[in-house]
C-alpha cells in the first residue's frame, strides 16, 4: 500500500473541494474517508501488471472507480457521479500533463514537435511495454500513434465500468489537446470497444 500512502495526501484536498457545494465540512471528510476505504477494498481485487508504470495507471483507475462509487453512495445518480468524477480526474490529470508539455517545450516551441517529444518520454514511462502496447504510426500530417493495450481500459472493463473510463479518462484527451493548441482526431478507444485507441494530432486550422 505504498502507493496509497503517497496518493491519499495529494488527492484528498482535491476530493474535499469537489463536494463543497453539496456537503458540509464534516460530511465531506466522511466522504473522502469513504473514497479511500473503497480504494483499499478494490485494490485487493486488482491483478498484477508487468511494469511499474502499468501498475501505477491501474491503481489510478481503481482510485477513479472508488471516487465514483463513493459519489453514488453519497446520493448522486449514475450520470451525476460520472460527471463529478470526470471533473475530479480533470483537476488531477491536467497539471501533470501540462508539466510534461512544459518540459518538452524546453526542446521545441513547435506544438507537433512537442507532442512527439512528450509522448516519446511517456512511452518510456509510465506507458512502458509490455504493460502498454503503443507506438507511433505514419501520418500524412501531424503526429499519430496507436494504443493496443491499456491497463486503465482493462481495469475499468474488469469492474464492468468501461463507460466511466470513456468519460473520466479518454474524454480528457480532447480538452488537453485544445490546451496544447492542437486538434485531436480519434475514431475509437479500447474502452469504447474499438480494437485500438488511434490518436492523431495536427495543428489547429
Amino acid at each position: 500500500m505504498r502507493f496509497y500512502r503517497l496518493l491519499r495526501p495529494v488527492w484528498s484536498p482535491i476530493l474535499n473541494r469537489a463536494l463543497r457545494d453539496r456537503l458540509d465540512r464534516d460530511a465531506r471528510q466522511r466522504w473522502v474517508d469513504d473514497v479511500w476505504a473503497r480504494f483499499q477494498a478494490l485494490i485487493r481485487e486488482q491483478p498484477g501488471e508487468p511494469t511499474f508504470g502499468a501498475r501505477i495507471m491501474a491503481q489510478l483507475s481503481v482510485a477513479t472507480l472508488a471516487i465514483f462509487q463513493a459519489l453514488v453512495a453519497a446520493g448522486l445518480n449514475d450520470e451525476q457521479a460520472r460527471q463529478k468524477t470526470t471533473q475530479i480526474t480533470w483537476r488531477i490529470y491536467f497539471p501533470s500533463a501540462m508539466l510534461l508539455w512544459r518540459l518538452a517545450g524546453l526542446f521545441s516551441r513547435d506544438p507537433l514537435a512537442r507532442v512527439r517529444i512528450a509522448m516519446s518520454w511517456a512511452m518510456r514511462w509510465p506507458y512502458t511495454a509490455p504493460g502498454y502496447r503503443m507506438a507511433f504510426v505514419p501520418a500524412d500530417e501531424g503526429v499519430a500513434f496507436d494504443v493496443e493495450r491499456c491497463p486503465a481500459a482493462d481495469t475499468f472493463a474488469r469492474f464492468d465500468r468501461s463507460d466511466l473510463c470513456v468519460s473520466a479518462w479518454c474524454a480528457l484527451d480532447d480538452p488537453l489537446a485544445d490546451r496544447w493548441g492542437l486538434a485531436l482526431t480519434r475514431t475509437g478507444t479500447l474502452a469504447s470497444g474499438a480494437a485500438r485507441c488511434d490518436f492523431s494530432f495536427r495543428k489547429e486550422e
